[in-house]
């Protein structure tokens, strides 16, 4: 049944009707919309300069939920045929002009195996980080980590005190005096305080979660102060991948094989 569609005086798309698709054998709902979405632009029923419909109007006519659309509209981004105006929209890019740059965009956390890749591609960052801050830091940037981890161990029990969480993450990445580390983390913030919140918002009012977090930060502190990078590598690690267990395992916090020196799981 074909689609209506109705364009209002900013350009925008609104859609009617629903769209029916068939779904071939390993194809996701993600690859089918965004095969819709480009057809729609390369064919010209979505012209240069056309606001696209909202996420939710997007939904309705692929009849797929909104998380879907979102990936979908990601890679129309990523491969130049749309652009993001802050406040205004999508819209569909005039592919007859020169293609600006594209700006590289790490993907959003959807799911719990979106979590489960970042957090893992976090350890890498963050334990190389922690190990170069062992070997550059000055007393500074110490002093930096210092104040980080006590404005953690003091903070609040809940979401507010992943804030302080992350900027000790980002002191130690700092004092790699790598700006390719630190910079790293800030592009991240919003992904490594997805699973912070979480942490905070599970296990903030928890002895056992606050003692532990206190105990891998000193030891975090102390391998980078007497300049010892394996140590402040593994440490970081243990830290990491205890957080890691108890966000997406749910296992005790205070299991003694993620503590400081004990063999991760």
């Amino acid at each position: 049944m074909p689609t209506r569609l109705r364009e209002d005086s900013q350009r925008a798309m609104t859609v009617d009707n629903p769209r029916t698709l068939s779904i071939g054998p390993g194809r996701t709902l993600a690859e089918v919309a965004y095969d819709e979405m480009a057809r729609s632009i390369r064919e010209g029923a979505w012209p240069a300069h056309m606001r696209l419909p909202s996420e939710l109007e997007l939904a309705r006519q692929y009849s797929m939920s909104r998380p879907v659309i979102r990936q979908a509209l990601a890679r129309l981004r990523q491969e130049g045929l749309i652009q993001s105006r802050q406040g205004s929209g999508s819209f569909v890019r005039d592919t007859a002009q020169p293609a600006q740059p594209i700006e590289p965009q790490f993907p959003p956390i959807l799911s719990l195996a979106d979590l489960d890749a970042f957090l893992t591609f976090r350890e890498g960052l963050e334990v190389e980080a922690a190990a170069t801050a062992a070997r550059r830091h000055t007393e500074a940037q110490l002093q930096q980590i210092r104040e980080a981890a006590m404005r953690v161990a003091g903070g609040a029990s809940d979401t507010s005190n992943a804030g302080n969480d992350y900027a000790f993450h980002l002191a130690v990445a700092a004092a790699s005096n790598n700006s390719f580390y630190a910079n790293s983390l800030v592009s991240l913030r919003e992904h490594l305080m997805v699973g912070l919140n979480l942490e905070w918002s599970f296990s903030g009012t928890q002895p056992e979660f606050r003692g532990t977090v206190a105990e891998h930060h000193r030891a975090i502190i102390e391998a980078i102060e007497k300049r010892l990078p394996e140590e402040a590598r593994a440490a970081m690690r243990t830290h990491l991948q205890w957080a890691r267990s108890k966000l997406l395992l749910g296992r005790d916090a205070h299991d003694d094989n993620h503590r400081p020196g004990g063999a991760p799981g």
